[in-house]
């Protein structure tokens, strides 16, 4: 007949030791730590492969805009059927006529707010900038019904094929119709950005703050920004010193039709314009 002092012996047997407790605690605490970075890791990519397609997807709704206009690229106004100029750039045009993509126009790193009309200005001011990880916002003043628009890519300025006619450039630069484009594979269309579109130029410096990036030269300064290619777009530096190498990258989608990631360092060796000249050294 089995007694209690039997169940106790029995019992303690069964039961863990704090030295086994300890070391399935320590077995759990690497793996986790091994397992942890390779997820966020795998969930960046995913998140980049996200921003590609929506890229690709960009690109071919103007890429119909522009077949559809006899290759004239499009134009920085919207003119109403009134005759009135409408500041809604390439956006309205490309929703409206194209896709309603205003999924696709948000970088999954950058995502538009839910609903739109709760975007808040991320740097505490009044200007619709966005960041590495949040989107711009674009309010022409009223002049269109629901034309609060809010995105994380922005148009390369150059495939305005009016955009001299605004003084953002010399109409040699600009590429007035996508036959003219003499480098298509290396020429963008859409990249990510902070703003609705930008003008870079080859003395154009990088911004500093690769997580607010800045508006001091409406040109290349927007572009770089550290949302792919690195930790996180949160995590991106805030002050990188002049000169010193660029971490991180954005994706681009360019005039051929296809869409690939581009390192900060390397901007400067696209064809933005079709006076690019790219510089031997990028401006530091």
């Amino acid at each position: 007949m089995r007694t209690n002092n039997d169940r106790t012996r029995e019992l303690r047997q069964e039961a863990f030791t704090l030295i086994e407790l300890l070391v399935v605690i320590a077995i759990i605490a690497i793996l986790a730590a091994i397992l942890l970075p390779a997820l966020a890791s795998a969930k960046r990519s995913s998140t980049d492969l996200k921003c590609i397609s929506n890229s690709k997807q960009m690109l071919l709704s103007m890429t119909m805009y522009v077949d559809d206009s006899g290759g004239k690229l499009i134009s920085y106004y919207q003119t109403s059927p009134r005759g009135v100029q409408l500041n809604t750039l390439w956006i309205a045009r490309l929703q409206t006529n194209y896709y309603a993509f205003q999924n696709i126009r948000s970088c999954p790193a950058a995502p538009a707010p839910n609903p739109v009309s709760s975007w808040k200005a991320p740097r505490g001011d009044t200007t619709g900038w966005g960041t590495a990880d949040y989107p711009w916002l674009w309010d022409p003043n009223g002049m269109v019904a629901n034309d609060i628009w809010v995105g994380s890519y922005g148009l390369n300025g150059w495939c305005y094929g009016d955009g001299y006619q605004e003084s953002f450039g010399p109409q040699g630069e600009f590429f007035l119709k996508q036959s003219g484009v003499s480098h298509p594979t290396l020429t963008p269309y859409f990249s990510d950005s902070i703003w609705v579109d930008g003008w870079p130029s080859a003395t154009d410096r990088p911004a500093t703050d690769l997580y607010a990036a800045s508006d001091s030269n409406i040109g290349m300064d927007r572009l770089t920004i550290a949302r792919h290619n690195f930790k996180a777009p949160g995590a991106a530096p805030r002050n990188v010193p002049a000169g010193q190498p660029l971490p991180g990258a954005i994706n681009v989608a360019f005039v051929d039709g296809h869409a690939s990631a581009v390192k900060l360092e390397q901007l400067w060796t696209l064809y933005w314009h079709a006076g690019w000249v790219p510089p031997a050294v990028r401006p530091p």
